[in-house]
């Protein structure tokens, strides 16, 4: 296809200068079967009329003077090939310039068009609200687009099309019988404009969430014409008296495409499923205000603020407070903390807690920074939140964080994902949020319950009282008399004696974890760790560090080590096979159940479980505070317990020595599992945490290696799990 402008004869005087003098501008589409291409491969189903009187496209011209530039043709019935005429400005067009010719349908021959040129033709909106749902009409609300290159030759101005021209809709051929009206998530909007942004002109659609498509003539095997949508999965849908039917697109809407397969291999209309629609809630209220602070009223048992305390906005992360203090602070730890190690008892005796069991007016950082009946909220009512709202991670003017929608109404507060500090850091700000409760934890009296975030999820939990957490503050509801609350149990550590020999097997709390290449893994992540996926965890017990020589010899009898000699050294020289002699001998002694890990509880006790900071290597994101490694190792194993724990109380899961998983050595997949126990066979078994011959990229908490069940060297030894 090519476009050609002659120069029209100049006015007897002379007078016109190039910025008057017009050209003529002419277009050759051709329209026969074989070259229907042109027109964006549509199907060959169907006898769409393209060509049914007056036919029109655009030549959408920028630069200093952006303008578009009405081409037409007129045909009679349906001629094999389409010539386009108008005219222009010679200065408009600059020869080797790239422009953008769109195609509109020819609704200008009916009685009300479905386009029209507004603001000096300089802009062209339109409108999809009204289709017929003939398909031989669809060329009517067709829009296809592509390139042209202006070429100078004799005098004369050519656009040479770059390839074809392509769809700008999406067509879905659907079965609507007596269906008059469609809506939903598919219909992104229904009014577009072809408009100037400064550097080319783009096709821009209005969304709007209420928008409706009006069919008028449809009847049975029917066309629905659709602006694409780049939402995950979006719904078009219909109602039949109290009935709602609906279809998804699970690849989302796209231009270019039409839908009109089922899963069989028969072309027909896409087939329409009843479906439970969502009633609809009214609009949300507007926040109100007590004493100078906005709050929401979500339906629940008290009403929300609108921002954390210490911000202006509800983006805003604010301040951050260890649990019971009122102040901020440059330094969030344990020896700096009002309230660590204050057990139930003694909270009480020195006023922190009142006799419900949640913090007094004077150590509540809600009630003391905004005064009124402003306070933080109890366990009940951070759960009640947790368990009654809809979550949806979203980012608000440029800050992840989480959408909080009422169920019973359309209020919504938003969550930002403020992080958490802990000693002079700032850490988790952008992924994730944790928020104080006013209720410590009965059971420990290290810990206060609190509200935890992360993209994909949110629980309720309990944390150390030192960390510098955010605070939501709430007001009215009736906290006279709450009820108490339910305390998840938290598993105990266990001691065991074997021959004289002592080991401890750490409680690992289950819960559900993102396993893999997690985003602070970084460039240092291997393939064979992706894609990442969503796991989840029952309760288990974990080995404090790993079998340690004197504990193997005690089982054993002997010590096949290759640096010997040292009880506390973690054991080493010993296979896959080794280690499982070892515990079927210590399971004898002992009664218990002892087995090597799975990978992924490996990697959940790693991460520091429900207590995760987020680490590269366990314990930490500085790897000479928690692993012994090639760079600090001297080339040898060292004493377990002599670097940093991580968050659960557990040492040298980055380094020192591999530790043995029980699962085959495979590929992950990208479905959530539950208690996985990897493949069902294979060559080499899993072996994890990187050791003092390797350097700390095999130290991370994500990193894969596997070795053969029967090999053995100096670097390879096993953790316990009950």
């Amino acid at each position: 296809m090519a476009m050609t402008f002659t120069q029209c004869k100049p006015a007897p005087d002379g007078g016109e200068d190039n910025t008057t003098r017009k050209v003529k501008v002419s277009c050759s589409i051709s329209m026969n079967k074989n070259s229907r291409s042109d027109f964006s491969q549509l199907m060959t189903e169907g006898n769409i009329r393209w060509s049914d009187g007056r036919e029109c496209v655009y030549l959408a011209v920028h630069g200093e003077t952006p303008q578009i530039i009405e081409l037409e043709a007129w045909a009679d019935g349906d001629p094999l090939r389409l010539e386009f005429e108008g005219e222009a400005s010679e200065s408009l067009i600059v020869s080797g310039q790239e422009y953008d010719i769109w195609y509109f349908g020819h609704s200008q021959q009916l009685e009300t068009p479905y386009i029209n040129m507004t603001d000096e033709d300089s802009r062209l909106e339109g409108s999809i609200a009204t289709q017929s749902g003939r398909l031989e009409d669809l060329g009517y609300c067709h829009i296809a687009t592509t390139k042209v290159t202006a070429v100078t030759e004799n005098d004369e101005v050519k656009l040479n099309l770059k390839g074809t021209l392509v769809n700008q809709i999406a067509i879905a051929l659907l079965d609507l019988e007596n269906v008059e009206e469609l809506y939903g998530d598919a219909v992104l909007g229904t009014e577009y404009a072809l408009e100037y942004n400064g550097e080319r002109y783009e096709l821009n659609v209005t969304e709007d969430d209420n928008a409706k498509i009006n069919v008028e003539s449809a009847t049975g095997i029917s066309y629905v014409v659709l602006l694409p949508n780049a939402n995950k999965e979006t719904m078009i849908k219909h109602k039949k008296e109290d009935k709602t039917f609906a279809y998804t697109f699970h690849n989302y809407i796209k231009s270019n495409k039409i839908y009109y397969r089922t899963a069989t291999d028969d072309k027909v209309a896409l087939k329409w499923e009843e479906i439970e629609e969502e009633p609809e809630l009214p609009e949300p209220e507007q926040p109100g205000d007590n004493n100078n602070h906005e709050y929401v009223d979500l339906g629940l048992s008290v009403k929300w603020a609108t921002c954390n305390v210490g911000a202006e906005t509800p983006e805003a992360y604010g301040n951050y407070y260890a649990w019971g203090e009122t102040t901020t602070k440059t330094d969030y730890s344990s020896s700096t903390s009002a309230t660590y190690g204050l057990s139930i008892s003694q909270l009480q005796t020195q006023g922190y807690i009142d006799g419900e069991g949640n913090l007094t007016a004077q150590y509540d950082a809600a009630t003391a920074n905004w005064g009124g009946d402003w306070r933080m909220p109890t366990y009940d009512e951070l759960k009640e939140l947790n368990d009654n709202c809809t979550w949806t991670w979203t980012t608000q003017n440029g800050v992840n964080g989480y959408k909080v929608t009422s169920k019973v109404n359309s209020n919504y507060i938003f969550l930002p994902a403020a992080g958490w500090r802990s000693e002079s850091s700032l850490s988790g700000a952008g992924s994730y949020g944790y928020y104080w409760s006013s209720t410590p934890n009965e059971s420990n009296s290290s810990f206060a319950y609190y509200l935890s975030f992360i993209s994909s999820g949110h629980y309720v939990n309990y944390l150390y009282r030192y960390i510098g957490q955010s605070v939501r503050p709430v007001c009215g509801g009736n906290n006279a008399e709450p009820e108490e609350p339910e305390q998840p149990e938290m598993p105990s550590n266990q001691t065991f004696t074997v021959n004289g020999v002592s080991f401890t097997m750490i409680a690992v709390e289950g819960g559900t974890f993102s396993m893999g290449a997690t985003s602070e893994q970084g460039s240092d992540a291997d393939s064979d760790e992706s894609p990442v996926h969503s796991v989840t965890l029952s309760d288990y017990h974990i080995g404090e560090t790993e079998v340690t020589q004197e504990l193997w010899e005690a089982v054993m009898g002997s010590n096949p080590s290759y640096f010997s000699g040292y009880p506390q050294r973690p054991v080493e020289n010993v296979s896959l096979n080794n280690c499982q002699t070892f515990i079927e001998k210590l399971n004898q002694l002992t009664g218990k159940d002892f087995r090597l890990p799975t990978e992924a509880e490996w990697e959940y006790a790693a991460r520091g479980g429900n207590k995760s900071q987020g680490y590269k290597y366990s314990g930490s994101n500085a790897i000479d505070d928690v692993a012994w490694y090639t760079s600090n190792s001297s080339s040898r194993t060292h004493d377990v317990k002599t670097k940093q724990a991580n968050e659960l109380g557990i040492y040298d899961m980055s380094g020192n020595v591999f530790e043995c998983c029980q699962d085959w050595y495979g590929s992950y997949s990208s479905g959530s599992q539950t208690n996985p126990t990897g493949p069902t066979s294979g060559s080499t078994r899993v072996r994890r945490g990187g050791s003092w011959y390797y350097d700390a990229r095999v130290c991370r908490v994500s990193d894969r290696s596997n070795a053969y069940p029967g090999g053995r060297d100096g670097s390879s030894g096993l953790r316990l799990v009950l």
